[in-house]
């Protein structure tokens, strides 16, 4: 597995895509901004994913964790 990606149910993301090789996580946000977060574990990803709010989880637990 390389990358693998999701279209989110969110207001705010509009998808993520993670990269198993890097630990890179790719936020793409509504707006059309997109940003990329080092060192992420592969749990961190399928929890956004999962998430009932993944803007929520994001703002919990990836944007102040991760750069």
């Amino acid at each position: 597995m390389a990358r693998r990606e999701a279209s989110l149910n969110s207001t705010a993301i509009a998808s993520a895509a993670y990269d198993d090789d890097t630990a890179i996580l790719s936020v793409t946000f509504v707006s059309g901004r997109e940003y990329e977060f080092n060192a992420v574990p592969p749990d961190v990803y399928e929890e956004l994913i999962s998430s009932p709010s993944p803007g929520s989880y994001f703002h919990r637990e990836i944007k102040s964790k991760y750069s």
